[in-house]
């Protein structure tokens, strides 16, 4: 290895970004991810590894501008999905079954999870974006590809990364 090089480093989006980007999309929806109308988000935390930087972050900035934006919130739950579509689509399912439309927000720290949890989300007949939100945070091509394929309505926010490579990142609200 060449002088310089660190090879357990971490080049990715600011983690702290991604999660204040998925609570803005929240808060900017009409009814800001009340759906109920009772004056709160009753939310679900599809998350990374829990010693994950990226999880902690992400976790946190989310909730975080939902509540800067005065949006009252309820965790109903948070769970591990470890970055799994297989994953995150159990863990939506539970959740379906334990909390039924009291569920109004679902947050995810990756897109993996975010496909997961939409599978469950369409099986149990519930509708993105009507009776239910969405978001994750998606830096890879190929699950974007496939949205896109799948003629999903998404609303999209672009953002850049500072990384050196030039990687794109892509915050999906469903």
């Amino acid at each position: 290895m060449g002088a310089g090089r660190n090879p357990g480093a971490y080049i990715g989006a600011d983690a702290r970004q991604s999660g204040i980007f998925q609570g803005e999309e929240i808060a900017v929806t009409e009814n800001q991810g009340d759906i109920n109308g009772d004056g709160e988000v009753s939310y679900i935390m599809i998350q990374g590894e829990p010693e994950n930087i990226d999880t902690q972050y992400r976790t946190a900035y989310s909730v975080k501008a939902l509540e800067e934006a005065g949006v009252e919130t309820r965790e109903l739950l948070a769970q591990t999905g470890d970055w799994s579509q297989s994953q995150g689509q159990k863990i939506m399912e539970e959740a379906l079954d334990e909390f039924g439309n009291d569920i109004e927000v679902v947050f995810c720290n990756n897109d993996a999870m975010a496909l997961g949890a939409l599978e469950a989300i369409r099986e149990a007949d519930r509708t993105v974006g009507e009776d239910i939100y969405l978001t994750g945070w998606m830096p890879w091509k190929k699950q974007f590809r496939a949205l896109l394929t799948e003629n999903l309505q998404a609303r999209f926010l672009m953002t850049i990364s500072a990384s050196p490579t030039g990687r794109q990142s892509l915050l999906l609200s469903f």
